[in-house]
Parts: structure tokens; C-alpha cells; sequence
């Protein structure tokens, strides 16, 4: 699981993650993430750079506007992104319903 304790104080990141456990990711859902998306772990590098970009995304709190800054990333970027959104909608949705583990 993805540890990004930094986010509990941004709300519009809190707002992301809710949009994603009612299953609708306004930030990338026009880009296609790969068959591989679910079976690939992220590195250790890559969640430090998901933290860095997600910290860029939290300074906006309009979702266009984090949208916009969104695709402007290049595409591995992006993907880190989503795959730590992800990750973390998995955990809010496993601490809300633990009989799922």
C-alpha cells in the first residue's frame, strides 16, 4: 500500500480519493493505463515521485485545473498517478469494508 500520510491534510486530494471509491476518476479517466496497470508495483523512486506530483495536483482545488496540470505530465507521470490514486481508493475502500480483505 501506498504510505502518503502527507495527503490526510490536503482536501482536494481527499476529494480525488472519494471520487474513486464511487468508482469515477475525473483525472485520468481519458487515458489509456495498460493491461499491466493492476500487476505492476511501484518502486520505492516512483512513490516518491507520486508524492511529489500529487503535492503539485493538491495546490489547485479546482478539478479542472488539476486536470489540466494532470496532462501536462508526461506519460509515465501520469501513470504513477493514477496507479497511486489507485492505491490509495483500495485502502479507503479495505478500511471501510474489512470483510473485503
Amino acid at each position: 500500500m501506498i504510505e502518503l500520510g502527507f495527503l490526510k491534510r490536503y482536501d482536494s486530494i481527499k476529494r480525488l480519493i472519494d471520487f474513486g471509491a464511487n468508482g469515477y476518476f475525473p483525472l485520468f479517466e481519458d487515458i489509456a493505463m495498460g493491461s499491466n496497470f493492476e500487476e505492476v508495483r511501484m518502486t520505492k523512486a516512483q512513490r516518491l515521485k507520486a508524492k511529489s506530483l500529487l503535492k503539485k495536483i493538491s495546490s489547485h482545488n479546482n478539478l479542472e485545473k488539476q486536470r489540466v496540470l494532470f496532462s501536462t505530465f508526461e506519460e509515465i507521470d501520469q501513470y504513477i498517478v493514477a496507479r497511486a490514486l489507485v492505491e490509495m481508493v483500495e485502502g479507503k475502500i479495505l478500511d471501510a469494508n474489512p470483510q473485503l480483505q
